[in-house]
């Protein structure tokens, strides 16, 4: 681990996780030192990587021995965790969240810095994404709306934020086991009265992959909603979050046709509930489909001899 000695403080604190992606990691440094603005530190947290990540990072770190790149090591605790255990460690006053996989345009940094040093009432700052690897799609965002952000997250994870939002709200929870930890840190913030501003250019580069995080998040996107729920029941109705503990304790039961009937039912009543809740019409029509299709796929597996 390379010893932070540095006497410079710097105002961008970039905090890359990685569990067994060390094969990408050295893209992602690329992206990191090509930055038009250079006050910035880059930390690499090793969240229990059974590859060769400490080598990458090692070996980069000696080719850069003159940038503040630093690595920390802990054991597996997932994304959440990691992401905090870096913030932890970090000397920044803004804070951007980068994966091990993915890359950042190299006037991401000055142009978002910029935003934040002239708008003190702004606490965010997010941009477009650029898709790569299995597919090249531009996603572009909305404007920042808090109402929208309870209904669907609009805001890319790596978005430079200031440090004390993060303190506010203690950090990502650890309780999005799936996914969305991200997402449930924006509708923290939102609900503190923090809120952001999109730079309209895609200065974010988001790797494709056949399996990620973010497909393992959409397998268990009504749980995920149910959580952000609990977490936050001031902002849905008393129905919704109702609805939303039901869902999150039944996996907890013991017969396993009664999780099926009753999970799949509870599922996508919440999910009808929810989207009501939230005004989205769209949403109820598809969840009513889903809930369909899936109890004819419960109905055909349970007949099955």
């Amino acid at each position: 681990m390379k010893e932070n000695n540095s006497k410079r403080r710097p105002s961008v604190s970039i905090i890359i996780p990685c569990y067994n992606q060390g094969h990408y990691i050295s893209e992602a440094l690329e992206s990191v030192i090509r930055q038009t603005y250079q006050n910035w530190e880059a930390i690499i947290v090793n969240d229990g990587s059974t590859d060769s990540t400490s080598h990458f990072v090692r070996e980069f770190i000696q080719k850069h021995p003159s940038l503040d790149i630093f690595l920390l090591e802990k054991e597996n605790g997932g994304l959440a965790r990691a992401r905090n255990y870096g913030i932890e460690h970090a000397r920044g006053k803004f804070i951007l969240p980068l994966d091990s996989d993915d890359k950042i345009d190299s006037r991401m940094l000055e142009k978002c810095v910029h935003v934040l040093e002239e708008n003190t009432s702004v606490s965010i700052v997010y941009t477009d994404q650029q898709n790569f690897g299995l597919n090249g799609n531009l996603l572009t965002t909305r404007n920042y709306n808090f109402k929208k952000l309870l209904d669907d997250n609009h805001l890319v994870y790596c978005s430079l934020y200031r440090r004390e939002i993060w303190e506010k709200v203690n950090g990502y929870k650890p309780c999005m086991k799936w996914g969305y930890e991200d997402w449930e840190f924006w509708i923290a913030t939102g609900e503190k009265g923090y809120y952001g501003i999109r730079i309209p250019e895609p200065l974010f580069f988001y790797r494709v992959r056949d399996s990620s995080m973010y497909s393992n998040a959409l397998a268990h996107d009504l749980e995920l909603h149910a959580q952000i729920v609990i977490n936050h029941p001031n902002l849905f109705s008393a129905n919704v979050v109702r609805l939303g503990k039901r869902l999150i304790d039944l996996p907890n039961a013991t017969d396993e046709k009664q999780i099926s009937s009753i999970f799949i039912f509870t599922k996508y009543l919440f999910g009808m509930s929810l989207a009501y809740n939230v005004g989205n019409i769209s949403k109820i029509v598809h969840n009513a489909i889903n809930y369909a299709l899936e109890v004819i796929r419960y109905i055909v597996h349970r007949n099955k001899p």
